[in-house]
């Protein structure tokens, strides 16, 4: 069964507290990006409350480990100063305070009213570089 786009959320369904950020005026790594896992070459443009949801999850071998992957929909209200872009990322403290990134694939508006945003994206899954 496909799921379909919310069209409109509660207050009530907002009930996690993300960042949005984006890459720090010239702070690039070697190969041109922006280091994902150092925090002080991000700035955070939006703190808002969003609804956070795993969309779909996978593992593969490669190169004799496993890879995980999720995808999650995070749902916000619609900020009116600015739209968020993939160039951005969405950090995350769950309620174990665990911290999450994301990777924003995509940003859908789904109802064209500018009432809310559905941001697609994947998490960056850096335990590896935290653990060694």
């Amino acid at each position: 069964m496909a799921r379909k786009l919310p069209q409109q959320i509660s207050a009530g369904e907002l009930r996690h507290r993300v960042q949005i950020v984006k890459p720090a005026t010239g702070q690039q790594d070697t190969m041109g990006g922006v280091s994902a896992d150092n925090r002080s070459q991000w700035t955070v443009v939006l703190a808002c409350w969003a609804s956070v949801e795993a969309w779909t999850g996978s593992a593969t071998l490669a190169a004799n480990q496993f890879i995980a992957s999720a995808s999650h929909w995070i749902t916000i209200r619609h900020p009116r100063t600015f739209v968020p872009t993939a160039q951005m990322k969405v950090w995350f403290r769950d309620f174990t305070n665990k911290d999450h990134t994301f990777q924003i694939e995509a940003v859908l508006n789904p109802t064209e009213q500018n009432k809310l945003l559905v941001l697609v994206c994947t998490e960056i899954d850096d335990s590896a570089a935290a653990n060694g």
